[in-house]
């Protein structure tokens, strides 16, 4: 400041005449009355998106970066470039040690050699390391703001002229701040199962403000958009006019320019980094339901030349929340590392708080009036909760589906690998069942094949909500049973850290765990 005061006499800054002036000291500082541009290069004309997504050139790292990508890294890790160059600037010296010191007519002897050897495989070894966690970020972050190239067509209503019927096209950038992102990739008949199930959750998408890009890998590798014939072997042939218009509402989005979509895919299944992953599991035995990892270069070496599937979620704010490297189920045909209420419970949480006094459903999946079909799983589902608050034994083990049609196959593996089961009689005693829970903001949506699935809103405790999912099944004789019911907190700006699973059988409650991925 004293420098700058010295020399203001001499320095004449243009933009700076006329302005208002403020006495500092003994002398007129003149103080703008406009606001400083934050580039040179928008006095051009170029764009803020323009500008940010050219290549800078980085020293360290010998590479080139997208200036976003620099400018997050300098803004969230301040201190690690100066470790960086300190352990370099230690290992040069303690290398240039005997040099050093013959110039000055030293005589460095036998310990002080040994003492500059140590330093400079240390400090070698530190700079290594720090470089190559710098350079781990830097590629994270690379890549979650490449993803904002990426473009496709969306009825989201946050943006301008999206709520249209046929939607807007944007870019992932432009739906930074309005708009969440899920895409997913996979073999044509995990993309119509991921369609199906995620289809159920559609107030649930609008409620976390989130959409979801779907994409078909073909068995070389080449990825295409999915066709209204997969929709309607998704058992969503209403969602199809006879247009072959597909209409499933502002969380489905289609993507723009699948080419880019397929060279960014390769660039995630391109990458050898495992990180953390979050699962989901049992207090007491090790059984993974959910493969949630913290970013996008989680992803394992995956060959280019066969089908790809994989799938991420982008924040409000375009970061990477979660991702994965299957859509599909294991070789047990048990597990998938994609489950849509444990995404939106875990990672895409309501963007505000929830109340049972929300209505129900005023229109079905594809804008319509609550047909006859969906009324009547509606209300299976409100005898169901009835049963459930009242201890009703009789009235829940009537909606059960029984047989092998009604357990869960997951809940079973559960079992096998020593996991608790408490039985519906256990779980209706008064102390252990949610007297008095309300519930709200109840939908349902009706398969062509005859199965539906009906979601709603738990509140089991003041401040506390929870996303509740049934799948259901219909028999002539018996109407709808359920063949599943499953819950997990879903409450603003709150993580969930468990679920609850249940059958014919009874209920499994399970812990979320961290351990990395093999």
């Amino acid at each position: 400041l004293a420098l700058a005061l010295a020399l203001a006499p001499a320095v004449r800054v243009e933009s700076f005449v006329g302005g208002p002036k403020r006495q500092l000291g003994r002398r007129l500082v003149a103080v703008s009355s406009r606001r400083p541009r934050p580039f040179p290069v928008m006095m051009s004309g170029a764009s803020p998106e323009a500008f940010l997504a050219k290549p800078q050139f980085d020293l360290l790292a010998l590479k080139s970066y997208r200036r976003e990508t620099l400018l997050q890294y300098t803004n969230t890790q301040q201190s690690e470039p100066l470790r960086i160059l300190l352990n370099g600037l230690v290992a040069v010296t303690s290398a240039l040690a005997p040099l050093l010191a013959s110039s000055l007519d030293a005589e460095l002897g036998a310990s002080g050699g040994a003492v500059a050897a140590a330093l400079f495989v240390g400090s070698g070894l530190l700079f290594l390391r720090e470089r190559g966690n710098r350079m781990a970020k830097l590629e994270r972050l690379e890549k979650e703001y490449a993803a904002g190239d990426l473009r496709l067509r969306t009825r989201v209503a946050a943006l301008p002229f999206g709520g249209s019927a046929a939607g807007r096209e944007a870019s992932v950038r432009e739906l930074r701040g309005k708009a969440r992102v899920v895409c997913v990739v996979g073999e044509p008949q995990d993309v119509v199962r991921q369609l199906r199930e995620a289809a159920a959750y559609y107030r649930r998408f609008s409620q976390s403000r989130a959409c979801a890009v779907f994409l078909v890998s073909e068995a070389d590798g080449v990825l295409r958009a999915v066709t209204p014939a997969e929709v309607r072997a998704a058992g969503l042939g209403d969602a199809v006019g006879d247009d072959d218009r597909v209409t499933l509402g502002e969380w489905y989005a289609t993507p723009v320019g699948v080419d880019a979509w397929g060279q960014y895919v390769d660039v995630l299944l391109g990458t050898d980094a495992a990180d953390t992953v979050d699962t989901v599991d049992t207090v007491d035995t090790d059984v993974t339901d959910v493969t949630d990892v913290t970013n996008v270069t989680n992803v394992t070496n995956v060959s280019s030349s066969g089908p790809r599937s994989c799938w991420f979620a982008l924040s409000i704010k375009g970061r990477s929340v979660g991702s994965g490297v299957s859509i599909g189920q294991d070789r047990a045909g048990e597990k998938q590392s994609l489950v849509w209420d444990q995404l939106l419970g875990d990672k895409l949480q309501p963007m505000e708080l929830q109340s049972f006094t929300d209505s129900d459903a005023g229109s079905n999946l594809v804008g319509g009036p609550v047909g006859a079909a969906e009324a009547g799983v509606l209300a299976a589902q409100e005898r169901f909760y009835a049963s459930l608050t009242s201890g009703d034994l009789e009235g829940m083990e009537a909606l059960l589906m029984p047989g092998a049609d009604g357990e869960d196959s997951f809940i079973s593996s559960v079992v096998a690998e020593g996991g608790r089961l408490d039985n519906w009689e256990f779980c209706l005693k008064e102390g252990q069942r949610p007297d008095g829970m309300k519930i709200g903001s109840r939908d349902a949506v009706v398969y062509a094949d005859g199965t539906a699935t009906s979601t709603c809103i738990e509140f089991p405790a003041p401040g506390l909500s929870m996303l509740a999912t049934q799948k259901w099944a219909k028999k002539e004789a018996s109407g709808w049973l359920m063949t599943s019911h499953r819950t997990i907190v879903y409450t603003y700006n709150a993580k969930a850290g468990g679920l609850l699973r249940c059958d014919n059988r009874g209920c499994a409650a399970l812990t979320k765990s961290t351990r990395g991925n093999a």
